[in-house]
């Protein structure tokens, strides 16, 4: 659950900057669909889910109605901490039990065209792990996360698409060449011709040293798991139709191996939400342990930042109990018919 600061924050970025880009792409194209995705955008979190002390009525803040768009900053704030909830124990119990993970972002050539620049990285992913090198693919690697990222280059003014991913090895070994000259291949393969590519950047995360290695890891989810493209308010109205119809209906987070099945409890948390918050509720004001779900409309009609809003306070985090990491060596193919390896969750 993200923040009532932060729901603030990323609401009013979505009302100042996301929704009137969109706005202002869907006239310049006359796209119905666009304007559409505005309107989801604006209607986000109109709602707020708080939880009311029934002795002496103070109000947490617990969630709000989602629309779920990619574009949305809100609900990209809260579905990148869902995932991070939900990988970061479990890629804990994995450095534990003496096993490595690399945080790697793959890269190809900056691309005007950002639909031919996700199909090149797209093809080129499920090539190196499912055609060029499958059978030492999933001997090196138990599993892993990747996402994919669009933003536009710094120099070349151009789309520039790459891929962080989270990946699982048993034991030690060095894959960063492995992985530099298979990543290179695959996208010259894909792309059809010989092209310099730039070679992955790999970072190796050791279980050894506690604190600081917790850190990297955390900062390696939240880096992997962040929003697909970020709408700026410099954003060209051209590049905003690319970025809409370009990522529409792509998976932008995909797991395999001793991770398949994460992306699933992700999905269904953002779809419904948990009882359990109002199942375990103290109120830190004056301890009284029974409460109600209110839903409040806030802000209607008006526009977000010039509104006065509420103040809650926060809600008493709840702390699911951790899923625990089971893994064995039966492997099978995953949702983007990757080959992975089969895991269980007990």
């Amino acid at each position: 659950m993200i923040s009532w600061e932060r729901f603030k924050k990323t609401k009013a970025a979505g009302m100042g900057i996301v929704l009137p880009k969109f706005q202002e792409a869907a006239t310049d194209y006359q796209d119905e669909t666009l304007a559409k995705e505005g309107e989801r955008i604006k209607n986000c979190g109109m709602m707020i889910k708080a939880i009311g002390c029934k002795k002496c009525g103070e109000k947490f803040f617990k969630g709000y109605a989602r629309c779920k768009s990619k574009y949305c900053p809100t609900c990209s704030a809260l579905k990148g901490a869902i995932w991070c909830a939900k990988l970061y124990p479990l890629l804990q119990q994995w450095l534990e039990k003496g096993n490595n993970i690399h945080f790697a972002t793959f890269t190809i050539p900056d691309q005007e065209d950002l639909e031919y620049a996700l199909k090149i990285i797209y093809d080129a992913w499920r090539y190196m792990t499912n055609k060029l090198v499958p059978k030492e693919w999933k001997e090196r690697f138990a599993g892993g996360v990747k996402a994919v990222e669009c933003k536009i280059g710094k120099y070349s003014g151009k789309w520039h698409v790459h891929i962080h991913a989270l990946v699982l090895r048993t034991g030690y070994r060095k894959d960063a060449h492995f992985l530099k000259e298979n990543w290179s291949k695959a996208v010259q393969h894909v792309m059809g011709e010989k092209i310099q590519v730039a070679w992955p950047n790999i970072k190796p995360i050791k279980a050894k040293d506690g604190s600081k290695n917790r850190d990297k890891l955390l900062w390696s989810v939240c880096e992997t798991v962040k929003y697909a493209t970020k709408i700026n308010p410099d954003m060209e109205t051209y590049r905003v139709a690319q970025a809409f119809y370009g990522l529409k209906n792509r998976r932008q987070i995909s797991c395999w191996g001793v991770l398949y099945g994460v992306s699933k409890l992700v999905e269904k948390e953002m779809d419904e939400e948990s009882d359990n918050l109002i199942k375990s509720f103290k109120c830190t004001t004056c301890g009284f342990d029974i409460s109600e779900f209110l839903e409040i409309w806030e802000n209607t009609g008006k526009y977000w930042q010039d509104t006065e809003m509420k103040d809650y306070k926060e809600a008493v985090e709840f702390v699911e109990k951790p899923i625990e990491l089971n893994f064995d060596k039966n492997y099978w193919y995953d949702e983007e018919d990757n080959i992975c390896v089969q895991t269980k969750f007990i």
